[in-house]
């Protein structure tokens, strides 16, 4: 949240809890309203409606000043547009933008003989890392030990570079793609 948003919102609840205050001190009587100068007030005086809308601000009040002094702004956590993992260290944050961990996996996909093709996607939860990999592959390779391969390499590559868990791979094989011939010369 940017800091005059969050500004506002502080000052907002500091002016809705000096309001409760107010209308608790006229509840109670602690206010002498005849020398306030509000005497047209004293309607208030010892009404539980007063009490309860003092209330009602106290506790606005205080969740605006609250979220005007977190850092999210009440988002529930630390976001921006970005999707990424943050790693928090005692000298900073290091985040690691999800897209870069989507070409990591391109990388190690490349590497592998018999995909052609690969897309990816990279979720990130409280287990780890969920990696998305759709691969079109050539014809005449085993399907079964080509997905464990990548699962097993894009794992091993992303958990060692990122130094974050990988939960899952889950790997796709969306077509068989033909070598197309070269075009011939005339």
């Amino acid at each position: 949240m940017k800091f005059l948003n969050r500004l506002v919102m502080g000052l907002l609840g500091i002016l809705f809890i000096a309001a409760a205050v107010f209308m608790m001190g006229i509840y109670w009587n602690l206010i002498n309203l005849a020398e306030t100068g509000l005497e047209g007030m004293y309607l208030f005086e010892g009404h539980t409606v007063t009490a309860v809308a003092s209330a009602v601000l106290l506790l606005l009040g205080l969740v605006l000043l609250l979220l005007s002094l977190t850092r999210s702004g009440g988002s529930g956590g630390r976001k921006d547009n970005t999707r990424s993992i943050v790693q928090y260290t005692e000298t900073g944050d290091i985040r690691i933008a999800l897209t870069a961990v989507e070409n990591m996996v391109l990388r190690v996909s490349k590497q592998i003989k018999g995909i052609r093709d690969t897309e990816t996607r990279v979720e990130y939860n409280t287990q780890g890392l969920l990696i998305y990999v759709k691969v079109r592959v050539l014809p005449d390779i085993e399907i079964p030990g080509l997905g464990s391969q990548l699962q097993e390499k894009v794992k091993e590559y992303v958990e060692e570079i990122t130094g974050t868990s990988v939960a899952e791979v889950k790997v796709m094989v969306e077509n068989i793609v033909t070598e197309q011939a070269s075009p011939r010369k005339k």
